[in-house]
């Protein structure tokens, strides 16, 4: 038999603030060894994917610190984290020609980085329906948390 471990507040925010991560780092090696033509399209994938992120972002915070009043429905934060991760996965698959290759290492990470969506998806859920009830100091504790997970601009990210 297989328990599931139950998602704290705390790994919700890390796999949104993962999530972050990795579309920067696709967008550092392309500013670094990309075309121009593929870092305009990178530009293009990642300020779709920041937008959908920090809606679902936004969307959480105003959940969690709301007690009363009707926030964004579940399914339309998660329809948002779909398509934001379609984004990331696009700008991945993007810069993966920019990105130099380890020898003899195959790059099954980002294959399995294509299935996160199942986690995030659990994330987003923990936090819209587990700490509404909590006390104040610890509900705007998450929300202020959730703003590591905050996708920056394209421009302020640094190649690498």
């Amino acid at each position: 038999m297989v328990v599931e471990r139950e998602i704290t507040w705390q790994d919700a925010v890390a796999t949104l603030t993962t999530e972050r991560e990795r579309a920067e780092a696709a967008v550092a090696a392309l500013k670094a060894r990309g075309e121009a033509a593929a870092i305009a399209e990178g530009a293009r994938l990642y300020d779709q994917g920041r937008a959908e992120f920090n809606g679902v972002i936004a969307g959480l915070q105003l959940v969690i610190r709301t007690t009363n009043g009707t926030p964004d429905s579940l399914a339309d934060l998660i329809d948002r984290l779909n398509r934001g991760a379609g984004f990331r996965q696009a700008l991945e698959r993007l810069a993966k020609p920019a990105r130099p290759a380890a020898p003899g290492v195959r790059s099954w990470v980002s294959d399995a980085a294509d299935k996160l969506v199942g986690p995030l998806v659990a994330a987003v859920r923990t936090l819209y329906e587990n700490f509404r009830a909590d006390d104040h100091l610890r509900r705007e504790t998450i929300a202020n948390s959730l703003e590591s997970a905050r996708w920056s601009a394209f421009d302020a990210i640094p190649s690498r």
